[in-house]
């Protein structure tokens, strides 16, 4: 990265750093707001004259408690992304240098703004992350994995795939860093942590894994060998894409890997997305200046996000638009298209998800884990998970965790340790 004068890059910086922390705080806004939002609103319902010292008071207090702490749990992790983000543009200006490396991994690999605005914002360039294994903090080369692979003496090896606001670290527990770790080698398994720009389509980061993929299988440490892979929540439909593409293209995947888990995917979509789009577009469409201004920004969603209102792992599924007969409803015609395409048939593959609540409350059996609603968490169960052999082995549901929970939970150790043993 050249150098520049501090006083265009301090300006600069500014000028990021406001557009994406006003992103990243709005989109915390929405996300916990909701939960909150409908918490309050069922504690208050409980409390009504005709209700309260009914059973269905306690049934309507104990759901608004429950989507309430959903609400505060999602809220947190997204001010931790934030004040991480902020820390990080506080550096930079402080820095009096942007062309030093740490400035620059802190502007341009900083995941939270890639997960949000892609590579770019506004046409503004905001990330130089590219598709990578990881050690340590740094991308290494395919070869470097070998080397540390044969010397660990461990016979099995697991990819790991992160998903939207996460990189390799989300494999170590704040609390217990070492964990996953410590799972991984009582089971004599080497774990591969990847690292994504998580702003980018499904299908792009899909095509980046299989190259990596490739990359590493071709090599004498590995050429024998089966992959176990792991993937969370975005990190499923970053698998789904590759072993669509590879398939597609002549060279499937599926042969060379072991077993493949998939940690709270948004197979359908998620519905905070689906309503942050029609936010936007409502807001987009009013008369008043400063909201149209909002909406235009908050439209200014990564790929990823777009991908994320349906769950789109195809790049066919954008292509063409302009010549789509119903130009200008693409985004309700995708609701009723086809999101699955046999990728997972020949897949020795498992699904584990959470969600708030096991009861028979509508809502709250919607809500899923307070992101994913439980519709696209289970969009693919019954038709590709049940259908294999054992099936009562293939789809395993937690209760009481959210989607930030789910990853790092005993219960989450327990299942992956057995599937994998």
């Amino acid at each position: 990265m050249n150098k520049i004068p501090f006083d265009i890059a301090r300006f600069s910086v500014d000028i990021a750093q406001k557009i994406t922390m006003d992103t990243l705080s709005r989109t915390k806004e929405m996300v916990s707001g909701s939960l909150t939002f409908l918490g309050d609103n069922f504690i208050m319902a409980s409390r009504l004259p005709h209700i309260e010292k009914t059973s269905l008071s306690s049934f309507l207090e104990d759901s608004g408690k429950s989507l309430r702490g959903a609400g505060e749990d999602t809220g947190a992790s997204l001010l931790r992304a934030i004040n991480a983000t902020g820390g990080a543009f506080r550096s930079a200006v402080d820095a009096l240098d942007l062309a030093d490396e740490k400035t620059r991994q802190m502007l341009f690999e900083n995941i939270h703004v890639a997960s949000i605005a892609g590579e770019s914002f506004a046409g503004i360039k905001v990330s130089e992350i590219q598709p990578s294994f990881r050690a340590e903090g740094e991308d290494i080369l395919a070869e470097e994995v070998a080397n540390r692979f044969t010397q660990s003496g461990l016979k099995k090896a697991v990819l790991l795939i992160p998903g939207l606001l996460c990189d390799e670290t989300l494999w170590r527990d704040p609390k217990n860093p070492l964990v996953m770790e410590k799972l991984f080698a009582s089971l004599g398994i080497f774990p591969i942590p990847l690292r994504f720009n998580p702003g980018l389509h499904f299908s792009e980061n899909g095509k980046a894994f299989w190259e990596l993929f490739e990359d590493i299988r071709s090599l004498p440490a590995f050429r024998d060998k089966k992959f176990h892979v792991i993937s969370y929540s975005q990190g499923g439909l970053i698998l789904r894409a590759a072993l669509y593409l590879s398939r597609k293209k002549g060279s499937p995947i599926s042969p060379h890997l072991d077993k493949a888990i998939m940690i709270s995917s948004p197979d359908g979509g998620s519905y905070l997305e689906k309503l942050g789009f029609w936010l936007g577009v409502t807001m987009e469409k009013s008369r008043l200046p400063g909201v149209q201004l909002a909406g235009i920004i908050g439209n200014e969603r990564s790929d990823a996000i777009k991908d994320l209102s349906h769950g789109i792992i195809r790049q066919e599924d954008w292509e063409n638009l302009e010549k789509n007969p119903l130009s200008g409803l693409e985004h309700i015609v995708r609701y009723s298209r086809e999101r699955y395409f046999g990728e997972l048939d020949d897949l020795d593959a498992y699904q584990i998800y959470s969600v708030i609540s096991r009861d028979d409350n509508a809502l709250r059996l919607w809500m899923g884990d307070g992101i994913v609603e439980t519709g696209s968490l289970t969009y693919l169960s019954d038709r590709v998970f049940r259908k294999k052999s054992k099936p009562e082995r293939r789809v395993w549901e937690l209760a009481g965790l959210s989607h930030f929970q789910i990853l790092h939970s005993e219960a989450n150790q327990k299942i992956l340790r057995e599937l994998l043993l």
